[in-house]
């Protein structure tokens, strides 16, 4: 982690959260005041604040009373600096996180009305004679592409420009084919499909950056495209009886266990992915119909599966008795204040947790997220004879060539869904078939 904080909101942590914005005639001491305060009322614990106004004093000494619209990115750079001592080799890591995150505290308290320590991704920025380009291409992208993806982008082209950097490259005429070769060979570290991700994002950007105008020839030719064989990695899955060891080791006389188990149970039971498990909202789940209705993430298809008696009881417990009493529209929140909805490291953490709890196996390249738990369910509807259509429409698949990768594992099972072939027209007995 470091220091550096953004420079900007970012839409991407907020989700929803009203920017504050009101500057006028605060200072950064009447800020700490008003931060304190939130977490006192929203159930922090007065040691875990009396941690945060340790370096937060130190801040008001060193910067008090400058206006609040002060708080940037250089200001907390020369703070961190001057007064903490960052970049002295002898500074205590466990100190520099815990300053880190007060700080970020009061950030993402100013801009979005919530005391949270993690820090807001910032948007990629690229050296100048590729900002443009990259921007424009990015600009384009984003009318037919999801911000995930977007996001994806951004830093398989920050990798190239950081690649160039370090070649002294600095315009875009300087690009030659043993340029791009010695690009794809400088991503060892990257796993195969990032590596072919990576090249096509670039084949893409080099294009455009042709077709209008920003080179002189189309560099994206010289891209290699990069093989990967659609069955070269095998997806981890998990077996039935490990599915019920795992659900059925957790302890559900506490709220993080209750949180857990109707978080697993809905994994688990319908296969969810960890994007829409994170979005579920109230107004997804349908009691009267005893069905999850939402959007997907992912596809921005609607996605409708069966609200079954195990998973809705399992919600309603954790409703009803563990679940923080705030005002959310999410229905999994984290269990210690700030009480949002989870995030993506959290559900990995949670899986990954419970499956060394439950004492199942995870040797080395076996996956324990949630994506091996959705893959789990696929294989599971497929031993018990599930037709592979209803596989897909489980899954949120709009093609079952998609739910073909989750079902390369179990052969025999495969070979179950196979049709029969029709018998032979006694017509055609005995006719040559040379004929």
């Amino acid at each position: 982690m470091t220091g550096n904080l953004p420079n900007q909101p970012s839409d991407i942590f907020d989700r929803g959260h009203q920017i504050q914005g009101n500057f006028d005639g605060r200072n950064i001491s009447d800020l700490v005041a008003e931060v304190v305060g939130f977490m006192s009322t929203h159930g922090y614990s007065k040691r875990y604040i009396q941690t945060c106004k340790c370096t937060w004093n130190k801040l008001c000494a060193f910067h008090g009373n400058l206006n609040i619209a002060q708080y940037t990115h250089e200001l907390v750079k020369d703070f961190m600096n001057e007064c903490l001592g960052f970049g002295n080799p002898d500074k205590s890591s466990n100190v520099s996180k815990a300053e880190i995150c007060s700080l970020n505290i009061l950030y993402n308290f100013l801009h979005y009305g919530r005391a949270s320590w993690r820090k807001i991704p910032e948007p990629a920025i690229y050296s100048t004679f590729l900002n443009g380009s990259f921007q424009a291409y990015l600009c384009r992208l984003r009318q037919t592409h999801r911000e995930s993806t977007i996001n994806s982008k951004q830093v398989y082209l920050k990798r190239f420009d950081v690649f160039l950097c370090d070649r002294h490259i600095d315009n875009l005429e300087a690009i030659t084919q043993s340029l791009l070769v010695d690009f794809l060979k400088y991503l060892p570290w990257v796993q195969a499909g990032e590596i072919k991700n990576t090249a096509s994002t670039l084949r893409g950007a080099l294009r455009f950056m042709y077709e209008l105008g920003f080179t002189s020839r189309d560099c994206s030719v010289y891209v290699p495209k990069i093989p990967k064989p659609r069955n070269a990695t095998v997806p981890s899955t998990y077996t039935k009886s490990e599915i019920i060891k795992l659900l059925g080791s957790i302890d559900r006389g506490n709220p993080v266990g209750k949180r857990d188990y109707a978080l697993l149970s809905v994994l688990c039971r319908l296969g969810l992915r960890t994007s829409d498990l994170l979005g579920l909202k109230f107004n997804n789940l349908h009691w009267d119909t005893c069905t999850i209705e939402l959007v997907q993430q992912k596809t921005c298809r609607p996605l409708t599966l069966p609200l079954l008696n195990e998973v809705g009881d399992a919600i309603i417990d954790y409703l009803k008795c563990a679940r923080p009493q705030v005002d959310s529209p999410y229905v999994f929140l984290r269990a210690i204040p700030p009480w949002h909805e989870l995030d993506k490291s959290t559900i990995y953490y949670i899986v990954h947790k419970r499956l060394l709890e439950a004492g199942i196996s995870i040797p080395p390249h076996r996956q324990h997220g949630a994506h091996a738990i959705r893959h789990s369910l696929a294989t599971l509807l497929l031993g018990e004879g599930t037709t592979l259509p209803v596989i897909s429409e489980t899954l949120g698949h709009t093609c079952t060539a998609t739910t073909m990768h989750y079902l390369d594992i179990d052969l025999t099972g495969l070979r179950k869904c196979a049709l029969e072939m029709p018998a032979i027209n006694p017509f055609m007995e005995g006719t040559d078939s040379n004929d």
